[in-house]
């Protein structure tokens, strides 16, 4: 499951959050499926091993780890057995002082990093460090707001004196049809999606389409939409009172049956069901 733990901006466009995220050994609902964020996110691996899927390749995670993902990253963590413990801060560039994300520039991205267990040690310190100036924070005043951007700035502080720039740096992709794809996606989950209409966006046949998607992300693009949609569904489900019919529409689904049997497949029971259980 994942929550948050603050956000101390209504205004999303200089927000930066603080978020747990865990999967009990008993508890599988929770999945960490391929996606792809329109902000910064940093993962701070606390307990568990796990497989982290960054740009279509794969990264072995465990406690100690780090990876840092940009706007332009897709992936999904795939966790086989026992506990699995991730703090998560994610933030937009706006949100931090120039010369922060200049830091950030000059030391590169996307990057993987192991800590030592006195450097993961340091690091938590940190996290909670920022997450008690969240607690305390009074998002209404300067004090309050420079209080957790600092904070936030000493984290990424202290990784850059981990290790040198680009020791850790992975491949990065620019532009591809993949990332257009999955950016499209992701923003039009509520339209008729067609292979076909997601291949002529990117000037590509339907088959070519297909294929480089399945190299780069291991799923196929249904698979990919339907996993998409029951994200958003399920937190829609959390989140607000809107009846299972109007998720189902707004998640994009003319047939209510569909919903349900796609539903039922990934979590184990029905909307209205889940609803009840977890609120």
């Amino acid at each position: 499951m994942e929550s948050m733990l603050f956000n101390p901006w209504k205004n999303e466009d200089t927000a930066i959050q603080i978020r747990y995220s865990s999967i009990d050994a008993e508890n599988r609902t929770a999945r960490f499926p391929l996606h792809w964020h329109a902000y910064f996110e940093l993962e701070f691996y606390l307990e568990g091993d796990a497989d982290n899927v960054i740009n279509g390749k794969v990264h072995k995670m465990h406690a100690g780890s780090l990876a840092l993902l940009s706007p332009n990253d897709f992936h999904k963590i795939s966790h086989e057995s026992g506990n699995l413990r991730i703090r998560k801060l994610t933030f937009l560039p706006s949100a931090l002082s120039a010369e922060a994300m200049q830091a950030l520039e000059e030391y590169g991205y996307p990057f993987i990093l192991n800590l030592d267990e006195l450097e993961a040690e340091k690091l938590y310190e940190k996290f909670r460090q920022l997450a008690e100036a969240c607690t305390k924070a009074n998002s209404d005043t300067a004090v309050g707001m420079l209080r957790i951007r600092c904070r936030a700035e000493e984290i990424l502080l202290s990784i850059f004196e981990c290790a040198a720039p680009h020791q850790c740096l992975l491949s990065h992709p620019k532009s591809s049809p993949v990332l257009t794809v999955i950016r499209y996606i992701n923003d039009h989950l509520d339209e008729m999606l067609s292979v076909s209409r997601l291949a002529a966006l990117v000037y590509l046949s339907p088959d070519h389409l297909t294929h480089i998607f399945k190299n780069c992300t291991s799923v196929s693009i249904t698979e990919y939409i339907i996993e998409q949609r029951m994200s958003r569904a399920y937190y829609m489900l959390m989140d607000t009172d809107m009846p299972p019919a109007d998720i189902a529409s707004a998640v994009g689904y003319r047939s209510i049956a569909l919903f349900y049997r796609h539903f039922r497949r990934r979590f184990d029971a029905a909307p209205g069901d889940l609803r009840r259980e977890l609120k």
